[in-house]
């Protein structure tokens, strides 16, 4: 567990890189609520998370976005305006634009979301429900190529095709949500 004091300074460096006073406000914010401020490498999946974009070569350059229940939010006043009432946790991103991360950002960094190995474990098994569906099909199709007149052939090698194409398309998306969760288990 990283420390209030650790959670701090990170907030107090992310404020002097940045340079944009319109950060202030939402800083502060942060700042109020730090038992629930968690900063992470990768905020997929978390229900609040907020992104610093410290990286002065990007153009242009975005300092703020969060996400609330899934919508992009711009603006930080817009941003305490809506979670200002909410009792949740906030996962932290911030891109630095630098090879090495400073100390006082890997300090404050942990290791992944509570219940994102959860919430993984669970999208590849949907996943894997959805290969399964595929190969069904592929091989029924298949099956019905050898006993079917022409009319169905030309349905049944689409479905054939589109079979092969969709487990193509969830074999990568499997591969890489496995080396996601291998990222987690660390």
């Amino acid at each position: 567990m990283v420390s209030r004091s650790t959670k701090l300074n990170a907030l107090r460096h992310i404020g002097m890189a940045a340079g944009d006073a319109s950060l202030i406000p939402v800083l502060a914010f942060l700042a109020g609520r730090l038992d629930q401020v968690h900063f992470v490498e990768d905020p997929a999946g978390a229900q609040v998370s907020v992104h610093f974009s410290l990286n002065m070569r990007l153009w242009p350059r975005l300092p703020f976005r969060a996400q609330v229940d899934g919508a992009a939010i711009t603006n930080p006043i817009m941003f305490i305006d809506i979670v200002a009432l909410r009792d949740v946790d906030i996962y932290v991103r911030v891109d630095l634009g630098t090879a090495e991360p400073p100390q006082w950002y890997t300090e404050a960094l942990e290791s992944s979301l509570p219940g994102q190995k959860n919430a993984l474990e669970h999208s590849i098994e949907q996943i894997r429900e959805k290969i399964d569906l595929a190969l069904d099909a592929y091989r029924t199709a298949t099956e019905g190529l050898a006993t079917t007149d022409e009319a169905q052939r030309a349905y049944l090698k689409f479905v054939v095709e589109k079979a092969k194409s969709e487990m193509r398309a969830l074999n990568l998306q499997l591969a890489e949500l496995e080396s996601k969760i291998q990222k987690v288990d660390g």
